[in-house]
């Protein structure tokens, strides 16, 4: 495909990594697609053992020097080490994104190459012998190629089992940190106390009267149930900070409350047994990052918020819906309201669907509050030194 990246390189240098997909620019999507590169890359530099994960070299001339690129010797860990430059596979989309772009910024993060030189490849075959280097029957040559293939859905599962605080993707971008014994006691003589940030959004999904509604009932409670602890709320419009911003801002978090959405995939950075309370606008539930929630071992809580009728509504009147198409769409709510009282997985709506992402967040925050303040308690006390 195009090329394009940090620098100007000639694609011979670089060793080309192949994720089980091209990673969309979709952010929510992004790690479940960038995990197998991040073990295939850790297969490769050697970082750690992977006693159950195979592979294998196979050179570039089928074992006599005669293919189409020229054949060398497997490489070894140290070798490699040292010198690996990555080129890795992107959307053709991603091209007129800026390399500060969430997910180029991600990328960099996954490759984890040591040397800071990443070569975009697009994904845009005509691109090839514009852009590419190469020979002139148009093969393009780079010094190694990392596969991991399409897995089913077990290898998936595994390959997320793997991104655990001790993977080389955490380790060399120096984001495996710990809470120590006596965590909060230190915090404490310090003048400071555990942080709860709470992510809102600039458009859907925002969240209703916040600042009375949560922040006050978090600071109250917490003064109640943590004599003597200073805990600070924080309230951040997170799609206005820049991305090595957003990796700090959850680095030094100990309990995030956050709309769904895709800045809930930057809980990849959180430390582990950090609080995580995802709202659901009601109707709408997906899953998207249990995966994150789990290898990081979070102490997770989804909550659903309360039916917004109105921006459910202008959403659907938009979208030019008929009045038996609106109609339907509210009487589905509405049952859902009486039998469930919260949100199903998943309410189909055919092309409707989509009003239900649209709606504002009113919460029960005297709910959010208990459970995030009783998990600080937690946090402090398994803590202690």
């Amino acid at each position: 495909g195009g090329v394009g990246g940090d620098g100007e390189f000639g694609a011979g240098g670089f060793d080309f990594l192949a994720m089980m997909r091209t990673p969309r620019y979709h952010i929510p999507h992004f790690w479940s697609d960038a995990t197998a590169m991040v073990i295939a890359l850790e297969v490769l530099l050697g970082a750690r053992g992977r006693g159950n994960v195979s592979y294998a070299w196979r050179d570039g001339g089928g074992g006599g020097g005669g293919g189409r690129c020229d054949a060398a010797a497997p490489p070894t860990p140290d070798s490699v080490r040292s010198r690996t430059r990555i080129a890795v596979l992107m959307e053709e989309r991603l091209r007129r994104y800026g390399n500060d772009s969430w997910v180029k910024e991600a990328t960099r993060l996954a490759a984890a190459s040591g040397t800071g030189d990443l070569l975009w490849v697009y994904d845009d075959a005509d691109a090839v012998a514009r852009e590419v280097r190469g020979r002139r029957d148009g093969t393009v040559c780079f010094r190694s190629v990392v596969l991991a293939h399409e897995p089913g859905e077990a290898l998936r599962n595994f390959y997320y089992q793997q991104l655990d605080n001790d993977a080389m993707f955490y380790e060399r971008n120096r984001l495996g940190a710990h809470r120590g014994k006596g965590y909060c006691e230190s915090l404490a003589a310090a003048g400071d106390g555990p942080v709860i940030f709470v992510f809102d959004r600039k458009n859907q999904r925002r969240f209703v009267d916040v600042d009375a509604g949560l922040v006050a009932r978090v600071e109250t409670l917490a003064a109640q149930r943590l004599p003597g602890t200073v805990v600070r709320v924080i309230k951040v419009e997170f799609s206005d900070l820049p991305f090595r911003e957003q990796v700090a801002t959850m680095q030094g978090a100990d309990a995030v409350v956050a709309a769904h959405g895709a800045g809930i995939a930057n809980a990849i950075f959180l430390r582990p047994r950090s609080v995580l309370i995802e709202v659901f606008p009601f109707g709408y539930m997906p899953r998207v990052f249990s995966f994150i929630v789990t290898r990081r071992r979070l102490r997770y809580h989804p909550v659903v918020s309360a039916p917004d009728h109105d921006a459910f509504v202008a959403c659907l009147e938009k979208r030019k819906a008929t009045e038996e198409e609106v109609e339907s769409a509210l009487a589905t709510i509405r049952r859902v309201a009486r039998r469930e009282g919260r949100a199903m997985d998943q309410v189909r709506l055919s092309q409707l669907n989509i009003c239900l992402r649209h709606q504002d967040l009113r919460p029960d925050y005297e709910e959010i509050a208990e459970k995030v303040v009783d998990d600080i308690k937690w946090l402090c006390e398994s803590n202690a030194a």
